[in-house]
């Protein structure tokens, strides 16, 4: 029997393939500055590049919107660390955000997919009852 989950953010992002490709290509290395060496690692062993850039890029975009911070005034992108799963990402929060979980037993799990050039990024913010 399932526990029931309280919403408390939701967060969408919708982004562009060619628009990362096209980051990618003009800023280099400084662009991967804001993921993670794990991240780097699994987007490098796809063959879509991009695509796999583009996922991450969006899915943490959407972590912001459910914690409710606007990503451009909050420039520590590495204190969301994604690790994929297989249908979705385990996200952790680490120094300053992950002090904005107001309870313990709360949660971030978002999911990407890809259709048509481009990648659709939901992350639900919540708290497990029952703890």
């Amino acid at each position: 029997m399932s526990r029931p989950q309280e919403w408390l953010g939701l967060g969408v992002d919708v982004l562009e393939i060619h628009r990362m490709r096209s980051l990618f290509a003009r800023h280099g290395k400084r662009f991967l500055r804001i993921f993670s060496p794990h991240e780097i690692r699994w987007a490098r062993r796809h063959k879509r590049l991009s695509l796999r850039l583009a996922s991450l890029f969006a899915v943490k975009e959407a972590v912001f919107k459910s914690l409710g911070i606007n990503p451009v005034f909050f420039m520590r992108w590495r204190d969301i660390e994604l690790s994929p799963e297989k249908y979705a990402f385990k996200v952790r929060l680490k120094n300053t955000l992950k002090h904005l979980l107001k309870f313990p037993t709360e949660k971030i799990t978002a999911i990407c997919e890809e259709s048509g050039g481009y990648v659709l990024a939901v992350a639900v913010r919540k708290r497990c009852a029952g703890f």
